[in-house]
């Protein structure tokens, strides 16, 4: 008799489209884990979820267990700030100072969430400026339209990943990978030696140009991005078709 047949699948029960919510709503519900952990391959079985999904779900699912969390801390923590007195507030009192508690919140979360966009705005107008200056230095013509939604950071370089070689340890919160570099050009007109001599400024745009791959392909990455997560210096793979590699370690990621 299959399994099916006995009880109806947890993940199904809240009728939810959404492979992730089913997963918290089953949760929230009191199933165990055994239960959800053998509902979740029986949909896989039933081709219920797809490669893409499943492949996504477990940083998903953590990213909602910490917002969760930190939640639920933060609710915990007003609750144990709030102070009876006598004779206690009456109905009206209370609401009222809930409300102006909310607006008061609402305020702050407003604020932050203006310098958090005036800040990404200033960040874009960083890159463009390095990007104009590597231009101007070496002749390039860019297409500064794309700088701000594209994995490629301009026209005349292009980042990519070996996903080979990616890696998210989840104890340390710490992602590491390899990122592939395309220049588009033969650099070896700057080669010097067994080095290839770029100019600082060239440096600037294509590390900035690596952030911005790393926080368009990780949306919910938190780390501040400098060039202390390369784990080394740019190594160029083929330098007459201008093919790089660098790698890098990102700790406290998510």
């Amino acid at each position: 008799m299959r399994k099916v047949a006995e009880r109806t699948n947890v993940l199904t029960e809240s009728n939810s489209k959404n492979f992730i919510h089913a997963i918290v709503n089953a949760v929230a519900k009191g199933y165990s884990d055994n239960v959800i952990s053998e509902d979740i391959i029986d949909l896989i079985r039933q081709n219920e979820v797809s490669k893409g999904v499943l492949a996504a779900a477990p940083e998903a699912l953590r990213s909602y267990a910490k917002s969760l969390s930190s939640s639920l801390s933060f609710i915990a923590e007003e609750v144990e700030s709030i102070e009876l007195q006598e004779p206690v507030n009456t109905p009206l009192q209370v609401t009222k100072k809930k409300k102006q508690q909310f607006e008061e919140l609402e305020a702050e979360q407003t604020s932050s969430s203006e310098e958090e966009k005036q800040e990404e705005k200033d960040s874009v107008e960083k890159i463009r400026a390095d990007l104009e200056a590597l231009a101007e230095e070496h002749q390039i013509t860019t297409d500064k339209t794309k700088l701000s939604a594209s994995k490629k950071a301009s026209k005349s370089i292009e980042i990519s990943e070996d996903w080979e070689k990616y890696n998210y340890d989840k104890t340390s919160n710490t992602i590491s990978g390899l990122i592939k570099i395309d220049f588009k050009q033969d650099m070896s007109m700057y080669k010097r030696a067994n080095t290839v001599d770029i100019k600082q400024s060239g440096i600037n745009f294509v590390a900035n140009s690596i952030f911005a791959y790393l926080k368009n392909e990780y949306p919910k990455l938190k780390a501040n991005l400098t060039t202390e997560i390369f784990d080394d210096r740019m190594q160029f793979t083929d330098v007459n078709s201008g093919k790089a590699e660098v790698a890098f370690t990102i700790e406290d990621a998510f």
